[in-house]
C-alpha cells in the first residue's frame, strides 16, 4: 500500500508552466489554511482527503494449520518459461515501472541487514521509533563528544507519513553527526530491500518477525515538520547529544521537497532548504519563492526526473540575492535514496551539511572545486551555483 501511494503521488508531479502574476503572500489565517494543502503553502493546491489521512496495516497472524505443499508441476518447457518469468518479476522494483529512472539509479537489491546499516560516517547511527509520536528519528547511537548537531526535518516522497522508506539515506546522514526526523512512524520498507517485510511491515534485523505491530501509512501535514522542530527546541532531542536549537535544515523527496519549502516559510530557524527531485508545481505559487530567505539547494535526477523542469524554473524564480545551487545527477525521479547508505545522494548531502553548518573546507571543495578529491563533478554531477560566498557558518 505504501509503495502504491508513493508511486501514484510521484507520478502526480507535473512539469512547470509559466509563472502566474504576483500576488500578496498569505499571512495569518490565510497562511494556516494554505499550509493544510498537500505539500503545504508551496504544494499541490488542494487539501488531503480525510479518507486518505491514514492507512493501518496489521500483519496476519500465522495460520494454525500448516499450508499443504503444492503438487509438483510437470517438467518441460512450460516450467522453464514460468520459472524465468517468476525470477524476472522477483527482481523488479514496482515503482520503477511507473517512474522513469536514469543510469545513476541504483538497481542492486539490498538485504534487511543493509537497511539496518549504521551509515558510513564517523558516528554510527540508527533509527528511533519511540522518541516522538508520528515521527521517526535518526541519530548517532552514542552522543558525539564535543560536537554540535543540527537537525534535518524530512518530508517523504508522495507527502506520505511513513518514517522508514528513506531510512537508508537518513541513517547515513545521521552518521555524520546530525539528527534527522522523518514524517511518520516507522514500519514501511524501501523498495530496494528484498525480503524486507512481513505483510508490508519492516522485519527485525535478524528477520525473526515484524519490527513493529502495525504499519500506519497516510499523508503528512506541514504541522508534522513544525511539531518536530518544536520538539527539538523544547529539549526533546537533548538525550541524543548537543543540539543546536537555532539551526534546522528542511529537505524532502518529490512532494516532500514542497514540504521542505513550506516548513521554511517565514521560519527563521531554517537555515538551509533542500528540495530533492522536486520543485514548485502550481504556477500560481511560483511567486511565493520570493519569500524564501534561506539558501536553497535543488537536487534533481536529470531530464528523466519528472520534477526536472519544476526545479529548473525555481532556480531563476528565487530571489537574485539568495544562495541557490542546482545539482543534477542522471538518476531519474527516484534519486539514489534506495541505494546502499543512500548512494550518491547520501554522500552529496552529508558534504553539503558539513559545509553549510560546520564550515568544513573539504566538504565545501567537494561541492565547489571540480578538481578536489571526491568532488561532485568527478562523480558525474552537474552543478550550477550563485552567491555561495554569502554562506555564513555559525561560529
Amino acid at each position: 500500500m505504501t509503495r502504491l501511494i508513493n508511486a501514484l503521488c510521484l507520478l502526480g508531479v507535473a512539469a512547470a508552466t509559466p509563472q502566474a502574476p504576483a500576488q500578496v503572500p498569505p499571512t495569518g489565517a490565510a497562511e494556516k489554511t494554505a499550509q493544510l494543502e498537500m505539500g503545504g503553502i508551496y504544494g499541490m493546491g488542494y487539501a488531503i482527503p480525510a479518507s486518505l489521512d491514514q492507512v493501518v496495516i496489521t500483519p496476519a497472524a500465522p495460520s494454525a494449520t500448516p499450508t499443504p505443499a503444492p503438487k509438483a508441476a510437470p517438467k518441460g518447457i512450460l516450467d522453464s518459461i514460468t520459472a524465468g518469468i517468476s525470477s524476472w518479476l522477483g527482481e523488479i522494483d514496482p515503482i520503477t515501472l511507473l517512474v522513469p529512472t536514469g543510469p545513476e539509479y541504483p538497481t542492486a537489491k539490498l538485504s534487511v541487514k543493509d537497511f539496518y546499516s549504521k551509515g558510513k560516517g564517523p558516528y554510527p547511527a540508527k533509527m528511533y521509533g519511540e522518541l516522538l509520536g508520528n515521527h521517526t528519528v535518526y541519530a548517532p547511537i552514542n552522543p558525539p563528544k564535543d560536537l554540535k548537531m543540527a537537525t534535518l526535518l524530512w518530508g517523504n516522497g508522495g507527502c506520505t507519513s511513513a518514517g522508514t522508506p528513506y531510512g537508508l539515506f537518513l541513517t547515513d546522514i545521521a552518521s555524520y553527526g546530525y539528527v534527522a526526523i522523518a514524517n511518520g512512524p516507522p514500519g514501511a520498507c524501501p523498495p530496494s530491500v528484498k525480503d524486507c517485510s512481513a505483510g508490508g511491515i519492516l522485519l527485525k534485523e535478524d528477520m525473526s518477525g515484524p519490527a513493529y505491530p502495525t504499519l500506519r501509512a497516510g499523508f503528512s501535514k506541514i504541522q508534522n515538520m513544525l511539531d518536530a522542530q518544536d520538539w527539538v527546541v523544547k529539549g526533546g532531542a537533548d538525550k541524543l547529544g548537543s543540539i543546536d536549537k537555532d539551526f534546522f535544515m528542511t529537505a524532502g523527496s518529490s512532494c516532500g521537497g514542497l514540504e521542505a519549502y513550506s516548513a521554511a516559510y517565514h521560519n527563521d530557524k531554517v537555515k538551509l532548504i533542500v528540495p530533492m527531485n522536486s520543485g514548485v508545481i502550481d504556477p500560481k505559487k511560483k511567486y511565493l519563492l520570493k519569500e524564501v530567505k534561506a539558501p536553497v539547494v535543488l537536487i534533481t535526477g536529470g531530464p528523466k526526473d519528472v520534477a526536472y523542469e519544476n526545479a529548473k524554473s525555481d532556480y531563476p524564480a528565487l530571489p537574485a540575492e539568495n544562495v541557490v545551487i542546482n545539482a543534477e545527477l542522471q538518476s531519474g525521479h527516484l534519486g539514489t535514496f534506495f541505494g546502499k547508505d543512500g548512494g550518491k545522494y547520501g554522500d552529496a548531502v552529508a558534504a553539503l551539511f558539513d559545509w553549510v553548518f560546520r564550515g568544513d573546507a573539504k566538504a565545501k571543495a567537494q561541492w565547489t572545486d571540480p578538481k578536489s578529491p571526491g568532488s561532485l563533478i568527478s562523480q558525474n554531477w552537474n552543478v550550477t551555483m550563485r552567491n555561495t560566498d554569502k554562506i555564513k557558518v555559525k561560529a
